[in-house]
């Protein structure tokens, strides 16, 4: 074969490969295109009243989005059919792909008397499988684009910032649309709502059951479920499912969010954190709706989305409710079985994901040794595996002294007073109840403002101190405060370091734990503060104890958030954001990042006392 033969045989392989390049970036720009089309669609379609022309219109135009992004599809799978085959879910793809595909010809080529005998056709062209699919493909591609983002040059700690901060803004916008209220309601209300579910707060200015619609209280129960697990959990599950390779350097940002030391382990963690999510938020699920007896004016399906959404606010410690009086109804207020369902959620959703999975690799190391002794593959042995990590430990130490101490105190102080017409039974459980909720759930079963002066001191304490890290609660955390209070015994000892289960504490996780407690006392004063100017009912302990709670997104109110003004308000939506965010994140994201410097300056004294 000649030299100039080859030079063009070349020429036309690199044209190719520029054409295919192109092409993909082409096919990528259209996606997002459609993909916003497709949720504008979605919007208008669920949050407006549509006559019958416009929901068919709306019909045809979301059956053209879903060819268009069969076409597309299509195409990337013709071109990069190998990186679709290094997909972590990519089986899933496909299947997404033949679905379109069944609904594209159910909905085109069959007509409607065939569609209703046959079931099958019948579901296929259905407007709600339009729809699902739409969603489906629309929330695969923004996730691709945003977890691509990563690789920009971007503070972590700013992008989780601007992460929560546009699903609150999406979130604003929907429950504004007009099918999701009943009564009026203004921007800055919508935005409230909006930032305590996102924030898995619970403090309100409106009734929610009163106030929003079937529609939304979907959109509040969508919110409450992305805020608990984290933005970027979601986008990042979605993206790195359906991604061949992501980058390097998308990878270590996304292992900061996850916690995660193994680059390798990532998705492992997220299909975890998802896994683990749904099936204790199902189970959750199936036990409040086998404890809560027959709902007036609800049938099977009204009863089971009061369950879901119960479950979901749980352990996502939003603590909202869509039961006029929150757990207060009739319906739960002397259901015991209930209330204790809902604390347990609550713990488990507090404890956090690292807690759970660490406890999870615990059973399993057992199940397999005791299987292999089974079988005589291995000799029975004595020792103790080093599995639970010095973090659980503390963690769990400390909540449960935080349950104990508190349901006592709870119960002896409360005994006589705002229990004294409930069984022993009932006493019991609601002091569990009530130790459980400022950790970091708002829910109400007794109206807290009859409760005792100490009994309000300590939810106070309890809400300060809040759940644990990488959970969906908030607060300074039990790890936090149980640290810095062991570090200020030692230097009262006069011991320098500080050692937990033979394990040593590193000095730079002391100095971080004060610097929580520091940051989330001066945000706690300087919020106080400001109410205390804006507010014309200005009680110090009332705007305190809301401070406090939308700080460490509890949602335990003096029922005061309702009275604020419009100033207040915005007020405690700045606390309820940077309280789910964490104080030292939010810090971190508006500080520019310091370099250390290979230098070191000379000791200098100062007196502490």
């Amino acid at each position: 074969m000649s030299p100039g033969h080859k030079n063009n045989r070349l020429k036309l392989r690199l044209l190719l490969f520029k054409f295919k390049d192109h092409l993909m970036i082409l096919t990528g720009l259209l996606l997002l295109v459609f993909s916003l089309a497709s949720v504008f669609l979605l919007i208008i379609n669920f949050g407006y009243d549509l006559d019958p022309g416009r929901k068919e219109n709306i019909k045809q135009a979301g059956t053209l989005m879903l060819f268009f992004f069969f076409i597309i599809s299509t195409v990337r799978f013709v071109l990069n059919f190998k990186e679709v085959l290094k997909e972590q879910l990519f089986f899933i793809d496909i299947l997404i792909y033949i679905f379109s595909f069944g609904a594209l010809c159910a909905t085109t080529f069959f007509p409607e008397d065939m569609k209703n005998d046959l079931p099958f056709l019948h579901f296929l062209s259905s407007r709600w499988t339009m729809f699902i699919l739409l969603i489906v493909f629309s929330v695969i591609n923004i996730s691709k684009i945003i977890f691509r983002s990563l690789n920009a040059k971007i503070n972590p700690s700013l992008l989780f910032i601007y992460s929560f901060l546009f699903i609150i803004l999406t979130g604003t916008g929907l429950l504004l649309l007009p099918n999701s209220y009943r009564t009026e309601l203004s921007f800055t209300d919508a935005l409230f709502t909006a930032t305590t579910s996102v924030c898995v707060t619970g403090l309100t200015t409106v009734d929610v059951p009163t106030t929003f619609t079937f529609t939304g209280q979907i959109f509040i129960l969508l919110l409450i479920q992305i805020g608990g697990l984290g933005v970027m959990t979601f986008t990042s599950f979605f993206a790195m499912s359906f991604m061949g390779k992501s980058s390097f350097g998308s990878s270590i940002l996304l292992k900061d969010f996850l916690n995660e030391d193994n680059l390798g382990n990532m998705f492992k963690t997220l299909v975890n954190t998802m896994i683990v999510t749904f099936i204790i938020e199902g189970t959750g699920t199936w036990l409040l709706f086998m404890n809560l007896g027959d709902i007036p004016h609800r049938d099977f399906g009204g009863k089971l989305f009061i369950c879901i959404f119960h479950s979901v606010s749980a352990f996502c410690n939003a603590g909202i409710s869509i039961l006029h009086g929150n757990l207060g109804n009739p319906l739960t207020i002397h259901n015991y079985s209930f209330l204790f369902c809902i604390s347990i959620l609550v713990i488990l959703g507090g404890l956090g994901f690292p807690i759970v999975f660490n406890y999870m690799r615990l059973f399993r190391h057992y199940v397999v040794n005791w299987f292999k002794m089974l079988t005589g593959k291995q000799q029975y042995y004595q020792h103790k595996p080093w599995i639970i990590h010095v973090h659980t430990r503390i963690v769990i130490a400390s909540t449960l002294a935080l349950l104990v101490v508190g349901t006592t105190f709870i119960y002896f102080t409360e005994e006589d007073a705002s229990f004294r017409n409930l069984s022993e039974t009932g006493k019991i459980v609601t002091a569990f109840f009530n130790a459980t909720i400022p950790r970091t759930a708002g829910f109400v079963s007794i109206d807290i403002t009859t409760f005792a002066p100490p009994t309000l001191f300590i939810i106070l304490i309890l809400m300060m101190i809040g759940a644990a890290p990488m959970s969906t609660g908030g607060g300074m955390k039990v790890n936090t405060v149980a640290i810095a209070t062991l570090a200020a015994f030692n230097v009262a000892r006069g011991k320098q370091h500080l050692e937990i289960r033979h394990r040593e504490i590193r000095s730079r996780n002391i100095s971080k734990a004060f610097s929580v407690i520091i940051l989330y006392i001066i945000c706690m004063f300087t919020a106080t503060g400001i109410l205390m100017y804006t507010e014309k009912n200005n009680h110090l302990f009332s705007i305190l104890f809301e401070v406090v709670s939308a700080l460490s997104t509890v949602g335990s109110s003096l029922n005061y958030s309702p009275g604020l003004s419009e100033p207040g308000k915005y007020v405690i939506i700045s606390s309820m954001f940077i309280g789910r965010i964490g104080v030292l994140t939010f810090l971190s994201g508006l500080l520019k990042r310091y370099q250390e410097k290979n230098y070191q300056y000379p000791e200098g004294g100062i007196i502490i006392n």
